[in-house]
């Protein structure tokens, strides 16, 4: 098996979402792509993560930066939706400019394209990402107390559940190999 599919449920368009305490209110116009298309994976690139982790990925991480005062968080998720660029994994933080949008998607160059021509300052970066999995509390506890016993310097890590079935556990580190490593070692 080369690929695997990923397909997210579509939600209720017009409900508020509350993620890591920044509320997005969605507006009635908003329509979420209803698929995902296939990510395409080399088997080298997706070793089995043993336990409640079903697949390991290499990604590439898009923050987006989305300043105080000039747009709002629904305004980047809804210029996807109509472009119907899916998401597989998101995130927020914020800083004193303004609100962090951590996102992964199948289509990086093709996301990036589009916010940067609305405006938006967008790096990128690769993450490992761990998933899918039903999302259960304390499924990762499990995992990140062998990574810190074997050493693994992540920079940050998080949950990432768009679909409630569905979780992926993304990890930003200083060496994504010795990551890989300790997975396959603590499976």
């Amino acid at each position: 098996m080369n690929d695997i599919s990923v397909t997210i449920a579509a939600p209720d368009p017009a409900m508020s979402v509350d993620h890591d305490g920044v509320t997005v209110e969605r507006s009635p116009e908003f329509e979420r792509p209803r698929w995902v298309p296939a990510v395409q994976q080399s088997p080298a690139d997706r070793p089995a993560a043993g336990g409640d982790w079903l697949t390991t990925t290499r990604g590439i991480e898009i923050r987006v930066h989305i300043p105080y005062g000039k747009s709002e968080l629904s305004d980047v998720l809804t210029l996807l939706a109509e472009q119907r660029l899916p998401t597989v994994t998101r995130s927020c933080t914020a800083d004193q400019a303004g609100v962090i949008l951590l996102l992964t998607t199948s289509q990086p160059e093709e996301v990036q394209r589009v916010l940067s021509a609305a405006g938006y300052r967008c790096e990128t970066q690769s993450v490992i990402l761990l998933g899918p999995t039903s999302s259960r509390p304390g499924a990762a506890a499990g995992l990140l107390l062998k990574l810190a016993r074997r050493g693994v310097d992540i920079q940050y890590s998080y949950l990432s559940s768009i679909d409630p079935e569905r979780c992926y556990l993304v990890f930003k580190t200083t060496d994504d190999e010795q990551l890989l490593k300790a997975i396959m070692a603590a499976a």
